[in-house]
């Protein structure tokens, strides 16, 4: 593939579903993402899951600070469940790693899920945006989302599995500002034949699913549908698929 155009990036968990062992060692296997597309994005979303803030050391912030050395921008994605594996007797060291990680990886920003930012009664000091929820959350709608005051980081399937057209008849009651655009769809009939893949997050690629026409163009949109192992023919499809929308 050639280089990707820096309005278009890729969350590392799009990858997911390429390692046997992902869950149990994911932060040496998100180093191997990261040298895998390298030479390919210069946008990309790291994502931590479960524990991997305090399983963080030196170690890894030397290597990830040396992977990391490729990319222009850099945003990291909080764990899903954040307030359930963080106690908030650990809100004041989490927050202390977090500043740390992000001052020394030059990451933008983190992304935390509305539901789990508004169960948190703690003021972060690192810069945060709130992504709107999934349907098997507790519900933040867009007119919700606003009350948060704070960037959104506006997912599209998460508003397309509550039904397609969704995206387009809410988009309008969003008033803050919107950071980035995470962009894939929900399962659909092309992608059934992907047993092994078990996320609500696709690829549009080959899907004839109706893209939402009022996604923001102007805004950098992070590809977060998971690609079938080895198929980097299908997130050059879906990276095509982008570029055409927003041209």
């Amino acid at each position: 593939m050639e280089k990707v155009r820096g309005d278009i990036g890729i969350s590392t968990t799009s990858f997911f579903y390429w390692f046997e062992d992902t869950r149990s060692n994911w932060l040496n296997r998100q180093l191997e993402v990261l040298e895998l597309i390298k030479d390919i994005f210069i946008t990309v979303e790291l994502h931590f899951l479960e524990r991997n803030i305090f399983e963080f050391n030196e170690e890894f912030m030397e290597k990830y600070s040396k992977k990391l050395s490729w990319f222009n921008k850099i945003t990291l994605h909080l764990p899903s469940n954040f307030s359930d594996v963080v106690s908030p007797e650990e809100y004041n060291i989490a927050n202390k790693k977090l500043n740390e990680i992000v001052e020394r990886l030059n990451i933008e920003y983190c992304v935390m899920h509305a539901n789990q930012y508004k169960k948190i009664d703690f003021n972060f000091t690192f810069p945060i945006s709130i992504e709107n929820t999934d349907p098997r959350s507790e519900d933040y709608d867009l007119i919700k989302i606003n009350e948060l005051e704070k960037p959104i980081v506006l997912d599209v399937d998460h508003l397309e599995e509550k039904g397609e057209g969704v995206f387009d008849e809410q988009i309008d009651l969003l008033k803050n500002k919107i950071s980035e655009i995470h962009f894939s769809i929900p399962r659909n009939e092309y992608y059934n034949q992907f047993k092994e893949i078990i996320t609500p997050h696709f690829l549009a690629y080959k899907s004839d699913y109706n893209i939402p026409k009022k996604i923001p163009k102007d805004k950098i949109w992070i590809i977060e549908g998971v690609i079938p192992n080895n198929r980097m023919d299908m997130l050059e499809g879906e990276v095509k698929l982008i570029e055409k929308y927003k041209n």
